[in-house]
């Protein structure tokens, strides 16, 4: 297994640890800390069931009393305010009484058009509420279920109870933040993807994920509290749990898209179908209940049949990725489902579409964008490699690789003072070529142009300036440059390349610049003092400053 698959693993092992470790923190707190008084769902009762929470049948559904006793003593402190906490209560709305004081209500109690489930409601009373004996009484509405959903109902003193409301409502706008502001960027991203890659054959993938993404966001709306909703509350539901599977088929359809697979279309289509006629043709919320128990099924099917289209053939890297996280998804998810539903454990925290699904999906966006980044920085390097290429080719001479005389006089343009500029001259070349053939004539230039790639300093810049002529630029004063050459002068006469006559050896003229010039004036000094020096005999080296003393003597 590589580093990648490894730290994928270990991510999503991680926030599933982090959300059930911080959920089981929160559960033992309300059922065991010293600072409340915690009412398990077994303490309520209406005559005949106690609140563990159920899903109920139409002859069941309405408003529903539950009541709990407790008794003075057993709160945990003598306080002037206490308030009580209910958390998760499933049903449309509900009323608190104390000792048949009305203290308040959560959600549309009349109108039973509200989405409370998730939601925390705190109740304030102070002690003169309080009796010897007392009796907490809830009013629930409920259309399709009731109940607590794992968490106690608790009192508490006023201030400890102002302080865990307050950390929930911290916890709920930090989790919503991330996961809402993970669909739109995500959305933003694949539309970006989509706008600028016109020729790009992911093209319709990155609009379908964006729809996905953005989408998803009217799921989520679910989790928040809302205490009066604009629609019949069954509507809602109806239009809630439909966008899941709406996003699912956009989901499928664009890993179809992604990795070319059309045959596998019948899912996304099949999904489609039978969420749209659950909506559709259930009549009440508790047929339509049915209906989602049945199909929530197809979340985990759509992730097999991705499974198994991605490991029929031998795709990409990425949906390998992508199948080693449907694999830990149906996992860690499908399989605490599976236990809820055999022995009633309490494991809801995984029992829950977005865990099926929605996660997986949004890695799956993750990965194709690093894909599709990972594509366009190859794109862009073999770019910038093909430019270099041809930019080099531009630059240098064929034969010896060094630079050309183009780019020896544009360098000349660019320095500054002081360096000394070398020219140097092949004798004999002619004769090579004539006597020896004109691949003898070429090694003896690629010779001469290692000997000068080997014995300049590495800061010289070498090119070859005409067919039998080389230029270099050395950033030294003339007396070493003079030094430098010379050494160059004698290994080449010295290299016996050529058994015969004629030998190969160099005429070379320089001058050293000292001051800003203009680069003709400096070109034609140096060429001036390599003439003389093939003018005197050849096979040595002159400076255009013995030659400028020489003339002033004569004058």
């Amino acid at each position: 297994m590589n580093r990648k698959k490894l730290v994928i693993i270990l991510t999503l092992l991680l926030v599933y640890a982090t959300a059930f470790g911080i959920y089981s923190m929160a559960l033992d707190y309300f059922k065991n800390s010293k600072d409340v008084l915690s009412l398990s769902s077994s303490s309520f009762s209406d005559g005949e069931t106690d609140l563990t929470y159920r899903c109920l049948n139409e002859a069941e559904a309405g408003s529903i009393s539950f009541n709990a006793a407790f008794h003075k003593q057993e709160l945990p402190a003598v306080a002037e305010e206490y308030c009580l906490i209910v958390y998760r209560m499933a049903g449309q709305s509900f009323k608190v009484y104390l000792n048949d004081i009305y203290l308040g209500a959560a959600g549309d109690y009349e109108g039973i058009n509200s989405s409370i489930w998730n939601g925390m409601f705190i109740f304030e009373f102070d002690k003169r509420h309080l009796q010897e004996n007392n009796q907490i009484t809830l009013e629930i509405v409920g259309l399709y279920d009731i109940g607590l959903k794992s968490f106690p109902v608790i009192i508490t003193e006023n201030t400890n109870g102002i302080v865990i409301n307050q950390y929930y409502q911290l916890f709920q706008v930090w989790l919503k933040a991330i996961f809402i502001g993970t669909l739109i960027s995500g959305s933003i991203i694949m539309l970006a993807f989509y706008f600028t890659f016109f020729d790009s054959p992911s093209r319709q993938t990155f609009m379908l994920m964006a729809l996905a993404l953005f989408i998803s966001i009217f799921y989520f709306i679910d989790f928040f509290t809302i205490n009066l909703l604009p629609i019949n509350f069954t509507l809602y539901k109806k239009l809630n749990i439909t966008t899941v599977f709406v996003v699912v088929v956009l989901i499928n359809f664009a890993l179809i898209s992604y990795f070319r697979m059309p045959k596998w279309r019948f899912v996304p289509y099949l999904t489609l179908a039978v969420s749209v006629c659950g909506a559709i043709f259930s009549r009440s919320i508790q047929q339509f209940k049915s209906w989602y128990d049945i199909y929530f099924l197809m979340l985990p099917a759509n992730l097999l049949a991705l499974m198994l289209m991605m490991a029929a053939r031998k795709l990409r890297s990425q949906a390998r990725y992508l199948l080693l996280i449907y694999n830990f998804t149906l996992v860690v998810a499908i399989i605490p489902a599976v236990f809820n539903l055999t022995f009633n454990f309490d494991l809801d925290i995984f029992y829950s579409t977005v865990h099926i699904f929605l996660i997986p999906m949004s890695v799956s966006a993750i990965i194709m964008v690093m894909t599709e980044m990972q594509k366009l920085r190859c794109t862009v390097s073999k770019e910038n490699k093909r430019l270099k290429y041809f930019y080099n080719k531009s630059i240098t001479d064929g034969l010896t690789g060094m630079y050309n005389y183009s780019f020896m006089l544009e360098y000349l343009h660019k320095i500054k003072p002081v360096y000394t500029v070398v020219l140097l001259d092949i004798d004999n070349l002619k004769e090579i070529n004539d006597t020896l053939g004109h691949l003898a004539g070429n090694r003896a230039i690629i010779m001469i142009a290692d000997a000068l790639k080997n014995l300049l300093p590495k800061n010289s810049v070498v090119g070859r300036f005409g067919g039998d002529e080389f230029m270099a630029i050395i950033f030294v004063g003339e007396n070493i440059a003079i030094g430098v050459m010379e050494r160059v002068r004698l290994n080449i006469a010295a290299s016996g390349l050529f058994n015969a006559d004629p030998k190969v050896s160099i005429s070379i003229g320089i001058y050293a610049v000292k001051e800003a010039e203009a680069v003709d004036e400096i070109i034609d000094k140096a060429d001036q003092a390599m003439y003389y020096a093939k003018k005197t005999g050849k096979n040595c080296l002159v400076s255009y400053g013995e030659i400028s003393d020489k003339n002033n003597d004569n004058s």
